[in-house]
């Protein structure tokens, strides 16, 4: 399965970086968590990235991940999700299921909802699994929106 990771163009080499990864939270994971966050395409990768922080347009790069034959994916579907996962207000729930998937190791990916578009999937990779190193990495391709 290929996914995309954006991110900024100075952090491309460290895109994957457990340390770097931790200092900052997210809506599946809380601080010193360390989780990588994809999608299946660039374009809802993208979309995920300038949702975050819509000044940093014109100076992304999608990373490609290819991930490896035998490993294991989770899935989470907005049924099994709290009421208000895509507020505020659920944010707490959400970094406390995805803490405890990275923590414990169950797979090296858990597929949840977007919460931008819910119809669509995003993938979470956790660099603690055994099988991460198993990950192939593509060089990252920089995004030009100055076309």
């Amino acid at each position: 399965m290929r996914l995309c990771r954006i991110t900024t163009s100075r952090m491309a080499e460290t895109a994957l970086d457990i340390d770097c990864l931790a200092r900052a939270p997210g809506r599946w994971n809380p601080k010193r968590v360390s989780v990588i966050y994809c999608s299946g395409s660039v374009s809802l990768a993208l979309l995920e990235a300038l949702w975050q922080n819509p000044y940093l347009a014109g100076s992304f790069a999608a990373l490609p991940l290819e991930l490896p034959k035998n490993a294991r994916m989770e899935r989470i579907t907005e049924p099994g999700l709290p009421k208000e996962w895509r507020t505020a207000q659920g944010i707490a729930a959400l970094r406390m299921i995805g803490a405890r998937w990275a923590v414990e190791k169950r797979s090296l990916v858990l597929q949840v909802p977007s919460a931008r578009l819910p119809q669509e999937a995003i993938y979470l990779i956790n660099p603690l699994h055994p099988h991460f190193t198993d990950l192939h990495v593509g060089s990252p391709q920089t995004i030009d929106f100055s076309l």
